[in-house]
């Protein structure tokens, strides 16, 4: 059974964590974040400043995450974040873009 309030929308951002650890997202949803890097040193619980790619720019966001849990797979850590501060009008834009792509593979064409 699914445990999380908020649909997560898949979406593929570039993401620098700490502004030197690259990744990209895997999905976003209202109160938190998946992130794929191919290294990891942050400790749990602690707030990591975060820059993710604007969708509708070439523009960094700016924000702060606190990883909840990291997993190693295939090779790659995948970190579920919780999002900390965030400015809401570039949440908005974040979410707007994966719902979009979301409507796209889960809502069939109108004929």
């Amino acid at each position: 059974m699914e445990k999380r309030k908020f649909i997560r929308f898949p979406v593929g951002l570039r993401v620098k964590a700490g502004n030197e650890i690259p990744g990209i997202t895997k999905d976003f949803s209202h109160e938190g974040l998946r992130v794929i890097f191919d290294d990891f040193s942050f400790g749990l619980d602690s707030p990591v400043k975060l820059e993710i790619q604007s969708p509708n720019s070439d523009d960094s966001i700016p924000l702060v995450a606190k990883p909840l849990w990291k997993r190693l797979l295939d090779g790659k850590w995948n970190v579920g974040f919780m999002l900390v501060e965030l400015a809401p009008a570039r949440k908005a834009d974040i979410l707007e873009c994966g719902y979009y792509k979301w409507v796209k593979q889960n809502i069939p064409a109108s004929v």
